[in-house]
């Protein structure tokens, strides 16, 4: 029985659709097997991070639907990992039923379902995220950011959700030691979410993503190194955080 993991941010812009890319490519590096899902309703960009846009036939509204078996819905990209596409429209109140019987479909014959979540705390989007066992919540180190973080960790076991992890993306220490963003202890402490990893701030990532390369395979080692971290977290290994410097 596999595992369905919401991956959730209060705002836009913290990186949250890369970082599922990079996860679930680094899980199935661990030989795991994962399904992304994208869980943007009708603003889907999974696709791109992948770069199986030009693939896509039918997308999880056509499974919920009735239009498509699941198995067809999914493409196989090239970091391993299965996708499922977002469709352009809400799931009305049926759909989201329907939604969370696939998730549950697709946990009999994967290690790990990963829903790349829309951001904001809207109905909608919380509707999806609840829809998972577990949520990982996605922040940058900056004011709005933390505060719309701690608003969706907040929503999220107004929910029920009692499974919650946090990762901060894009820390830049310079701007950190300048006293220009919040250091990593105070995100900490404001989210009041347990730390599962830190990934610094590498604007070269979404590059990489457009030509079809993988992190891992680059020369960003301090990046890989710390999503293979996170990787091996989720995967119930106890792995000593490393500090970004």
């Amino acid at each position: 029985m596999g595992r369905v993991i919401a991956i959730t941010s209060g705002k836009g812009g913290v990186g949250k659709t890369t970082l599922t890319c990079v996860l679930a490519e680094g899980l199935s590096r661990l030989s795991k097997s994962v399904v992304a899902v994208d869980g943007d309703m009708g603003l889907r960009n999974l696709d791109l991070a992948f770069g199986v846009q030009s693939e896509i036939v039918y997308d999880l509204a056509d499974v919920v639907e009735g239009r498509c078996p699941l198995d067809r819905a999914l493409v196989k990209t090239g970091s391993g990992a299965m996708y499922l596409a977002a469709p352009n429209k809400e799931l009305t109140k049926e759909g989201l039923d329907a939604f969370r019987y696939m998730l549950a479909a697709l946990k009999e014959h994967f290690d790990y379902v990963l829903i790349d979540c829309g951001a904001g705390v809207g109905d909608s989007v919380l509707q999806v995220a609840l829809s998972a066992g577990e949520a990982i919540v996605v922040t940058t180190p900056t004011e709005t950011a933390l505060r719309d973080g701690e608003r969706m960790a907040a929503k999220l076991r107004a929910g029920g959700m009692r499974q919650l992890k946090l990762v901060i993306n894009r820390i830049n220490v310079k701007l950190i030691e300048r006293g220009r963003a919040p250091d990593v202890d105070k995100t900490i402490d404001q989210l009041a979410v347990p730390l599962l990893g830190l990934v610094p701030e590498e604007p070269a990532i979404v590059a990489l993503q457009n030509e079809g390369k993988s992190i891992f395979d680059s020369n960003l080692k301090k990046t890989a190194i710390q999503i293979a971290d996170i990787c091996m977290r989720l995967c119930g290994a106890w792995v000593p955080l490393r500090r970004i410097r």
